[in-house]
């Protein structure tokens, strides 16, 4: 199924296919208008070059991450899904973060470049519930800035 894919994907940050998904609906112009008319998010906060996020002319405002998951999360309750059906599940799933300190059950997308890392997905907090959320860091400390993620999100989920 298409969220079999996107969950295979998305856990092991196949950017191959992240390409592929993204042609297949028009490329990453396409993908834009998408972005904006579920999020209402306007163009000036996503730039996309291609569909799979890899270089730095491709830009998308914290704001705008976490709109797109929670758009996501409301286009997938018809289907009786959630984010967690197509995203990492933090101590249940398999892929490039499960190495990681993210809180248990947070439902998280990384994205990692030469000097930017990024996290964004949502978190159950004692407070508040579940939070959506979306970190990103530029420089080049990338697994210093994988910790304090990780570090962030443990202190917002008590």
């Amino acid at each position: 199924s298409l969220a079999t894919i996107l969950k295979k994907m998305n856990m092991y940050s196949n950017n191959a296919m992240a390409e592929m998904l993204a042609s297949s609906v028009g490329g990453a112009p396409a993908v834009k208008q998408k972005v904006m008319q579920a999020t209402g998010i306007p163009s000036a906060e996503i730039q996309l070059v291609n569909g799979s996020g890899l270089g730095m002319a491709n830009r998308i405002s914290p704001r705008a991450i976490c709109a797109m998951f929670m758009a996501i999360d409301l286009s997938l309750q018809a289907q009786r899904m959630s984010v967690a059906d197509v995203f990492f599940v933090a101590g249940q799933d398999l892929g490039v973060a499960r190495d990681r300190s993210i809180p248990r059950n947070s439902v998280v997308k990384t994205g990692t470049l030469a000097s930017v890392s990024s996290l964004g997905g949502a978190i159950a907090t004692q407070k508040h519930g579940r939070v959506w959320f979306a970190i990103v860091n530029r420089g080049d400390d990338i697994e210093g800035f994988r910790y304090g993620q990780d570090a962030l999100l443990q202190k917002l989920t008590r």
